[in-house]
């Protein structure tokens, strides 16, 4: 694309599947808001929360298609499930970021202060943990500075820290796994628990 759309390559653009429900919805200079719950959803994306601002207009010329959301937030992105304190999602480039953001893809759960959703359909999650732990107050972990997850299962990490409640255990630069592997293996060693005792 170039760097002016036409006004009918931007009318087709805008145009692109998004479904905005909003309850007692205010509009004024393109955006549409509320403070009283909603539903925003496009390709691959379905975001419900509290608070909603959605801005849809045209920008030097170009078409611009945004929401920031917060307040019992809950984010679908592909198959991913999220729930998160805050949320800035441009469906032009098919890429947000969410804040203190948790999901889950069993038996493993991931979160950060930041988790940054790529137009490819994986995430990369900043300040982050991966743990088993169903707990908020978490037994124990693997902490990072950055990681990625792609294809609900594999995790590449830097800065990992392995913590049990809040103690460092062990640190290394850098973490590549295939999440599949490690819950086989990990299944494997509570099968031969239970048939010991």
């Amino acid at each position: 694309m170039s760097s002016a759309a036409s006004p009918e390559l931007a009318s087709q653009i805008l145009a692109q599947g998004i479904t905005v429900d909003l309850r007692n919805p205010e509009f004024s200079n393109n955006i549409l808001r509320t403070e009283q719950g909603g539903v925003v959803t496009g390709p691959n994306v379905r975001i419900q929360a509290r608070k909603i601002i959605y801005t849809r207009t045209i920008e030097n010329e170009l078409p611009v298609l945004m929401v920031e959301a917060e307040g019992d937030l809950i984010l679908e992105f592909g198959e991913y499930m999220f729930v998160g304190d805050r949320l800035e999602y441009d469906f032009q480039e098919k890429t947000g970021i969410l804040y203190n953001g948790r999901t889950g893809v069993g038996p493993w759960y991931f979160g950060g202060e930041r988790i940054r959703l790529n137009s490819d359909g994986s995430y990369t999650i900043y300040d982050g943990f991966v743990t088993t732990s169903e707990n908020y107050h978490i037994d124990w972990q693997i902490s990072s500075t950055e990681a990625t997850l792609v294809d609900h299962r594999y995790l590449s990490a830097k800065n990992v820290q392995f913590r049990f409640v809040s103690l460092p255990l062990l640190w290394i630069p850098s973490f590549k796994i295939n999440l599949d592997s490690l819950s086989l293996s990990l299944s494997h060693v509570r099968s031969m628990l239970i048939l010991s005792s």
